[in-house]
């Protein structure tokens, strides 16, 4: 993973009740460090003492909200730059070696809300865990929309009404080509993912503005960031690279996919379907259990699972402090950037970013690159 370190940068973290009422501002945390990773789950940990007033504001899904301040290229401060969305799930007491108590507080990631849910939908619900010619963005939104918010309910054919969290709404795009697909009883953020990955889209749960009273599922066509691979480029001629190494990414990788339709037995309906990078060599086959499916379906589920195993080479780089890139200020996570390594200039996407500031608002940022 790549390592930036500064001592410029400041935080704030606030947190809401679920009225969106302000009820903490604090800078005054031993260490907060928070992980974000495109189209993931992400979280925060919060270090305080035992005589932090946070302690007594704890409910689940208390809403964390963590701004992230740096110095500009010119004078002043930049401010209100929001990094950081997540809910109260748990926390952890400690001690240390003069017996001062202190406890750690856990901050899942939103999207943590599209974990909790399945497509609760008898197989064959139009619209709702079956479909027919229809985008991969709109899938994933109707997805969202009947088993994560206030229309995931038994009025609407699901078979129990579901817990909403902060009044998740969805939103929709049309994004990419059509498919057949069919996902019932399956978890919701596995479902999204897989969409994502072979739609051509990201997603993020959001609070829309700082008043907002409501969460909303977003897409994004493309990717979560901008394009940048002109301006942003890490090399070591440059002095912006500490360190450098590639991976190939073919430890875990899988080519074809075996997907088992309806029917039982032998006349259960099954189909094979190859990767891209499948050869005589490299023919690692995985079972995909698609038994509410359609045979007309079986295909574009094969595909959607093959894009998700299929090998991905990354480059991962050190990035040198003086370097003179600013996280929030040059790039941020999903952003399009260039890697120069082994006399290749690659184009890579900011896939995770990690943050961690001490008690003395010292800071480490650090990022992993992947393949778009």
């Amino acid at each position: 993973m790549p390592l930036l370190s500064r001592s410029n940068y400041l935080y704030q973290a606030r947190i809401y009740d679920n009225s969106s009422n302000l009820i903490g501002l604090y800078d005054d945390l031993i260490s907060i460090y928070y992980k974000k990773t495109v189209n993931q789950i992400g979280m925060a940990v919060l270090t305080v003492p035992d005589t932090h007033a946070i302690l007594d504001q704890l409910v689940d899904d208390l809403l964390l909200e963590v701004f992230f301040i740096y110095r500009p290229a010119s004078v002043g401060e930049v401010t209100d730059q929001k990094d950081f969305l997540g809910l109260y799930r748990d926390k952890q007491a400690a001690t240390d070696r003069d017996g001062n108590t202190y406890y750690l507080l856990y901050f899942v990631g939103a999207n943590d809300i599209l974990s909790r849910n399945i497509i609760d939908y008898t197989p064959g619900t139009n619209n709702k865990s079956q479909w027919t010619g229809a985008t991969g963005s709109i899938v994933a939104s109707n997805v969202v929309n009947y088993n994560c918010t206030s229309n995931a309910t038994i009025s609407n054919g699901r078979k129990r009404d579901a817990s909403v969290i902060w009044n998740l709404t969805a939103g929709t795009a049309v994004i990419g080509a059509t498919i057949n697909y069919a996902a019932a009883y399956r978890n919701v953020l596995e479902t999204v993912r897989e969409l994502a990955t072979n739609g051509g889209f990201d997603f993020d749960v959001v609070r829309p503005s700082l008043t907002s009273t409501n969460l909303e599922f977003t897409l994004y066509a493309g990717h979560l960031g901008s394009d940048k691979h002109t301006t942003i480029i890490f090399d070591l001629n440059l002095d912006n690279i500490a360190a450098a190494n590639q991976n190939g990414g073919r430890l875990q990788e899988k080519t074809v996919a075996i997907v088992g339709g309806a029917g039982d037995g032998a006349a259960r309906t099954i189909i094979a379907v190859t990767g891209t990078n499948q050869s005589a060599s490299n023919d690692y086959e995985i079972f995909v259990d698609a038994r509410s499916s359609t045979a007309s379906e079986l295909a574009d589920i094969g595909d959607s699972k093959m894009a998700e195993l299929a090998a991905k080479t990354n480059i991962d780089v050190d990035i040198a402090p003086s370097g003179g890139y600013v996280y929030r200020r040059d790039y941020v996570l999903g952003d399009l950037v260039t890697a120069s390594f082994d006399g290749s200039m690659v184009t890579k996407k900011i896939n995770t970013v990690e943050v961690k500031f001490d008690q003395d608002q010292n800071t480490t940022i650090r990022i992993e690159l992947i393949n778009p």
